[in-house]
């Protein structure tokens, strides 16, 4: 990876719109992210949704959730405002989901610090965070709406 990018290759998107930074995010190759994200042609955003991402898959695949957290942080300390750059604020959250439980993503840092507190809350932002920078028709998407779904109907049997 390192010498293709010596050689100026191009970090296009694929079918999904993954790019290599992302896709390093959604399979929890921290070393690759970390690499990839301190690259000059690494926009900001770019570094947050794949942080954010990252936090995702600590959930998700990794079930740590301490580490969730610290990629979270530090992607809400790329939003605030810097020297030269502006805020970037997330996507203002669109109508509530019933089938989500009607959850929001969290959008300031007490929000954030709360949820280590409800682990069922870190899942739905997991999901939240993965539909909102994959979008809902990513296999990885669709996988989670689908495994907790079916959470929820075992629940209900029980």
């Amino acid at each position: 990876m390192k010498m293709l990018l010596k050689c100026n290759a191009r970090m296009e998107r694929d079918g999904y719109g993954m790019t290599p930074l992302l896709a390093a995010s959604v399979t929890g190759h921290t070393n690759i992210v970390e690499y990839l994200a301190h690259q000059p042609r690494t926009s900001r955003e770019e570094r947050i949704d794949a942080l954010e991402l990252l936090g995702a898959t600590f959930v998700d695949k990794k079930r740590d959730l301490l580490g969730a957290m610290r990629y979270w942080r530090r992607a809400m300390e790329l939003r605030q405002p810097g020297d030269k750059t502006g805020s970037l604020a997330k996507p203002p959250p669109g109508p509530p989901i019933p089938a989500y439980g009607c959850a929001q993503e969290v959008s300031t840092a007490e929000e954030l610090e709360a949820l280590i507190t409800d682990p069922d809350e870190m899942r739905m932002q997991a999901l939240l965070v993965r539909e909102r920078i994959l979008g809902p028709s990513h296999p990885d998407t669709s996988y989670y709406i689908r495994y907790r779904g079916a959470c929820v109907c075992r629940l209900g049997q029980l």
